[in-house]
């Protein structure tokens, strides 16, 4: 990888100009204003004069540059949420150097938005990414230089796609993750290239070995607005994640304005690098959720920012059914695994947690408990509740000896027999249970 900062001399000198970037226009035309087919997070690219990503708990990712003024709200899925200007957080790039990245609340905020998951590491080379936010639409066909278009008006918010690892600034082979100036910020960027998704021979910097095949929905940024969100499919969590906000679209020596040309370079921020910083705003400790990337589930902890906190519960201990198998996951290490049964902590096996179960050491999920004392029946030979096991039990479960009858059934098979004799035995002379029900001894238990 080259040195971040000499890269950031190299392309302010190339760079005839480079602008604050838009949202998406797409190379075929001006579609794509309705969310995909399989939706990266449309409904969380809000418009408020100005792009920005809705990333949950009331909080918004944009950029630096873009200003956040009283009166101003974002419009989420046609619903308009009003700003907190005086929220504005700006995170820097190295101690005292900006970053072009910042977060703002809105109140109320749309609780039926989930938080956005957001990238802990950089892309690599050639993944695909989906482009979302509102830019400017395509006019008519540029003859300048390499081609491309000329920029219409302000359009709806629309959806595009590109390969992470376009060349900056005419400098091949630079780093998915660079480090890019603007103004009087330092940025580390993800940097997408736009090329003639229809003519590709017409690539104005030409890898000998493509980083990327070109898409019928190629898109760049454009000129004009800045805060759109940039999402990668993640394979390995099999979900969509936030990887970048849109801040910089670069133009080449002598760009006529009001156009997209082929060549240019959409930058976004690269959140991974900033996630620390970000997750330290945006996220409360007390969620339920990865913050820190460490692979454990973060509580109201001092360290729940911090990957090499000891306190935390392992993810798979969220009370959330991960997998989607009916079961509630907890930390066995099969939480991803569907066909994984024992998800929580079941001494007895029975698919009952121990901590809802109400005789723990004796497989019963029926969880059948005939008399309401929160002891199952399977370990409940204390058939007068009088708290012990004695012959005065055994003395009820003789007078039901053969019968079809709960009294003295301890086993639940629906009739008095040796087996619950059997049963009394094991437990002869000690109290019911174990129950980790609280009310467990009283009656009724609920």
């Amino acid at each position: 990888m080259k040195n971040p900062l000499l890269l950031l001399m190299l392309a302010l000198i190339a760079l005839s100009s480079a602008t604050p970037a838009a949202a998406v226009m797409l190379d075929a035309g001006n579609a794509n204003d309705t969310a995909p087919a399989d939706d990266p997070g449309w409904d969380y690219v809000g418009w408020l004069g100005l792009n920005g990503v809705y990333v949950g708990y009331g909080w918004v990712l944009t950029a630096r540059h873009v200003a956040v003024t009283p009166g101003k709200e974002l419009t989420l899925d046609g619903v308009a949420y009003p700003v907190i200007p005086e929220s504005r957080v700006v995170f820097e790039h190295s101690p005292g150097t900006d970053a072009d990245l910042a977060a703002f609340r809105i109140d109320p905020y749309p609780t039926h938005l989930l938080p956005l998951p957001i990238r802990a590491t950089t892309p690599a080379e050639d993944t695909e990414a989906v482009m979302i936010g509102r830019g400017r639409n395509r006019a008519s066909a540029s003859t300048w230089g390499p081609g491309g278009w000329n920029l219409d008006v302000t359009g709806p918010k629309r959806w595009g796609k590109n390969f992470i690892g376009g060349d900056i600034a005419f400098w091949p082979g630079t780093s998915t993750s660079i480090a890019m100036g603007y103004g009087a910020t330092l940025t580390q960027s993800l940097v997408l290239e736009f090329n003639d998704a229809l003519n590709p021979a017409t690539d104005p910097d030409p890898d000998p070995s493509p980083l990327q095949p070109l898409s019928a929905d190629e898109a760049i940024v454009t000129e004009g607005d800045s805060g759109g969100g940039l999402f990668i499919f993640d394979d390995a969590s099999d979900v969509w994640e936030l990887a970048g906000i849109a801040w910089l679209v670069t133009r080449l020596n002598g760009q006529p304005a009001d156009t997209a040309i082929y060549g240019n370079d959409a930058l976004y921020v690269d959140l991974s690098a900033y996630r620390e910083a970000v997750v330290a705003v945006v996220r409360p400790c007390d969620d339920g959720i990865d913050n820190d990337g460490d692979g454990n589930a973060d509580l109201a902890d001092d360290g729940c920012l911090w990957a090499g906190d000891m306190s935390e519960l392992p993810a798979c201990s969220d009370g959330i059914d991960n997998d989607y198998d009916g079961n509630t996951d907890l930390a066995d290490g099969d939480c991803a695994a569907a066909d994984g049964q024992l998800e929580e902590p079941d001494q007895d096996g029975d698919l009952v947690p121990d901590a809802s179960d109400n005789c723990t050491e004796r497989a019963n999920s029926d969880q059948n408990d005939k008399d309401h004392d929160g002891y199952g029946n399977l370990c409940d030979a204390d058939l007068n509740n009088d708290g012990g096991v004695t012959g005065a039990d055994l003395g009820i479960m003789m007078s039901h000896w053969g019968s079809v009858s709960s009294e003295g059934d301890v086993d639940g098979d629906g009739v008095v027999t040796g087996m619950d004799i059997a049963l009394m035995m094991a437990m002869w002379g000690h109290r019911p249970g174990p129950s980790s029900l609280a009310c467990a001894g009283t009656v009724p238990c609920p």
